[in-house]
């Protein structure tokens, strides 16, 4: 249409990204439905300038700045024209990252900044951004025009001058997200992989959907190609399970089962509690959670499921601990006996024993029929927390008493099964000769 009738170039321009900018927002609002979404937003640059930014994302406490791109991208393939190529990857990218970047740095220049409908006379504000409300902003170009497969690599492409790290993404992909991911919690997971890959230097990937395929076959995927003793690998094959899957939507023909990351039941509802309310910072306790490695998940999950299964009711909470590269607390909650102050005694005591300063604290509140009906969490760091030092070293001494009880009797039922073992042996022989 542009070569048809090229004097209207700017207005079809204006109108395809308009039209684009509204469908990533309908996109968006289909992955994370409770978000609040701004699209097209002014702001001063001076007292006689305004930038725009194309589109924010608001969720609880996590901003996502969108920049999307239309219209400049040459038809040429890139070993036909190199240089042509070249000119439309830093027209998009290095020109979407930088508005992001200015955006982020006019947050960043006041502690409340408004934005505004329009860069007219009679604007109106649409909105007033405080960054002290946002612990996690993410930052997003999003092109109209589909790259190949040496586009996709355009975050690292060494003639790209990128600020910072800014996901680059073909729209064309972007629905096939907004069609795969049906919880905002297991989203904003992957965008933290996701974002983590542009500054990997082991992973160069030829097509996006290998960054899903990833996450979904080795979860914190950056940090498994960072384990692996190599410069750089080519990570090719992983999305070939989630073409296959969208291939049977597409042919109705066969039944493929959706590829996704396996998660045990009890790590499943804490997701589906968080999607379904609005729990402050929940992203933020979730994606700690979904880091651990599916191993300790699931021998979490079988410690939860087992206090819940042996106990109608619980006079006081159970707590399960673990320490390590995570370090966390749960407190299984099945009845109405509750104090605060003892639980967090206990988390402290906890934290002192096995000598660490931080940790997440975690409550779950299950019914009679162990159905989850709330989560509270904390992320506590002992320094910030004042308390009474004799009362922790007291509670300290008990709690090293205890695992020293629980330590000797698992030793002892294991010395018990190895007795009877030897025994039944001893019986065979006896009775055999």
């Amino acid at each position: 249409m542009r070569s048809i009738i090229p004097e209207e170039n700017e207005l079809i321009n204006k109108i395809q990204g308009i039209t684009a900018e509204n469908i990533v927002g309908n996109l968006f609002s289909k992955i994370i439905p409770n978000s609040r979404i701004l699209i097209s937003n002014y702001y001063p640059l001076n007292k006689n300038n305004f930038a725009e930014n194309d589109l924010m994302v608001m969720y609880d406490n996590n901003l996502i700045l969108v920049e999307v791109k239309s219209g400049s991208y040459t038809p040429d393939f890139a070993v036909e024209n190199f240089e042509s190529n070249i000119d439309s990857i830093k027209n998009l990218i290095e020109k979407a990252d930088n508005q992001n970047k200015r955006t982020l740095n006019y947050f960043m220049s006041e502690e409340r900044c408004p934005i505004f409908n329009s860069n007219k006379s009679d604007r109106i504000v649409k909105e007033i951004i405080s960054l002290k409300n946002y612990s996690n902003i993410i930052k997003f170009c999003i092109t109209v025009d589909s790259f190949n497969e040496i586009e996709v690599q355009a975050e690292k492409i060494k003639y790209c001058n990128l600020n910072d790290e800014t996901i680059v993404i073909s729209l064309d992909d972007f629905r096939i997200y907004a069609e795969y991911f049906s919880s905002p919690t297991k989203f904003f997971h992957f965008l933290k992989q996701r974002k983590a890959a542009i500054s990997t230097e082991q992973i160069e990937l030829n097509e996006e959907l290998d960054h899903l395929g990833m996450y979904i076959d080795k979860n914190m995927y950056t940090l498994y190609a960072k384990n692996i003793n190599a410069n750089k690998m080519d990570f090719t094959g992983f999305r070939e399970q989630i073409d296959k899957y969208f291939h049977s939507l597409y042919l109705k023909d066969e039944h493929v089962e959706k590829p996704e990351s396996k998660n045990p039941k009890t790590i499943e509802e804490i997701i589906e509690f968080c999607d379904r309310n609005n729990i402050h910072n929940s992203i933020s306790m979730t994606n700690y959670i979904l880091d651990i490695c599916l191993e300790d998940k699931k021998e979490l999950n079988n410690m939860m499921y087992n206090i819940l299964m042996e106990n109608n009711i619980l006079q006081e909470p159970k707590a399960i601990f673990m320490s390590g590269q995570y370090n966390l607390i749960i407190f299984i909650h099945k009845g109405d006996n509750r104090c605060r102050e003892e639980e967090r005694n206990h988390s402290l005591a906890t934290m002192k024993i096995s000598n660490i300063s931080e940790m997440l604290e975690i409550h779950l509140f299950f019914s009679k029929d162990s159905n989850m009906e709330n989560i509270e969490f904390e992320f506590i760091k002992i320094k910030d927390i004042e308390f009474d030092e004799e009362k922790i070293n007291e509670i300290s001494e008990n709690l090293k008493v205890q695992r020293l009880k629980r330590f000797a009797n698992k030793k002892l039922e294991e010395m018990k099964f190895v007795l009877v073992e030897v025994e039944k042996n001893i019986r065979y022989v006896v009775e055999n000769n």
